[in-house]
């Protein structure tokens, strides 16, 4: 009898042991979908390390199913974000603020690489900075690319009294006006800013002068908190993805521009960036787009960068 117990207890003991084995946390991490994550792109050059990384596969190969929404309109961005219909997305530190202002729980969770410029018309005689002064510069108001034109014109040494500015939100109606003089300059990102250089238009300032632009790519907290593995995933096909454009980015210009819906006119003339390895915004810089959002009484509450920023997706 104690034969018999002992035959049946080694044999539910080796069924138990083959159980864990075959549906044990190992075997289920290496039979379970990959996580999946949707991120809005712009059609920007922000945006072209994530478009480069769907095309050649790299999300996949890291184990992340990676969803990239194209959006043209901030707002409509900014509302699918709200709306749960995102996880991650394109963006600027001033829009984190905005959306931490009112409780919305977004996070900074790296820099992205996009430009911004200053540029003037083809007949204004403008040449430099120090023209503009007491000069209307055409721009949307309250967003990425005014606080990109002041701290371009201030670090240039005019004072923030002798920026001038006038508001045209509709991107199509300031290129058009820049382009027949009817401004004398606008702000502008890329690659709008090439495609009106390309039509006689002078460029006089860019980010990249000051070595800082405020564009960011940031995850809700939702998914930061319960899929951080896979927005680390995320950020290796995106980091082989920045370097295979620093190396090859000829390669693969028809396709990005193609992808990312840019004018055809710049196809041949627009520069990538200098893809950075993924890497957190500067606290300094954090604070002065924070400071100057406060200035113009565009966010209520002095946020602070551990607000913004989560530190833990690079560590």
């Amino acid at each position: 009898m104690w034969m018999k117990y002992l035959f049946l207890t080694v044999t539910f003991m080796l069924l138990a042991g083959l159980t864990a084995a075959c549906y044990g946390p190992g075997a289920s991490d290496k039979n379970a979908a990959p996580a999946q994550l949707s991120v809005a792109v712009m059609p920007d050059v922000d945006s072209l390390p994530i478009l480069l990384a769907e095309e050649l596969g790299y999300f996949n190969e890291e184990g992340v199913d990676v969803r990239v929404e194209m959006f043209t309109s901030p707002v409509e961005r900014d509302s699918a974000l709200q709306a749960g219909q995102l996880d991650g997305a394109i963006s600027d530190i001033l829009a984190v603020a905005f959306f931490a202002d009112k409780g919305f729980d977004v996070r900074i969770t790296s820099m992205s690489d996009g430009r911004y410029c200053i540029l003037a018309s083809r007949d204004s005689g403008i040449t430099k900075a120090e023209d503009l002064k007491g000069v209307e510069i055409a721009m949307s108001s309250n967003t990425i690319i005014e606080y990109e034109v002041d701290k371009l014109l201030t670090s240039a040494g005019l004072d923030s009294s002798e920026i001038a500015k006038i508001a045209i939100p509709n991107m199509q109606v300031r290129m058009q006006m820049l382009e027949e003089g009817k401004v004398k300059a606008a702000g502008m990102p890329e690659p709008l800013a090439t495609l009106q250089m390309s039509k006689g238009a002078r460029l006089i300032a860019s980010s990249e002068d000051i070595g800082e632009a405020p564009g960011i790519i940031l995850f809700t907290g939702d998914a930061v908190g319960g899929r951080k593995d896979a927005i680390t995933k995320f950020y290796r096909a995106y980091n082989r993805a920045a370097a295979e454009i620093n190396s090859n980015g000829e390669k693969h210009r028809e396709m990005l521009v193609k992808k990312a819906g840019f004018p055809e006119q710049v196809r041949d003339t627009i520069e990538f960036p200098e893809y950075r390895e993924a890497e957190l915004p500067s606290e300094k810089l954090v604070n002065e787009v924070i400071a100057w959002m406060v200035g113009k009484e565009l966010i209520a509450n002095r946020l602070n960068y551990n607000q913004l920023v989560d530190e833990s997706i690079l560590e």
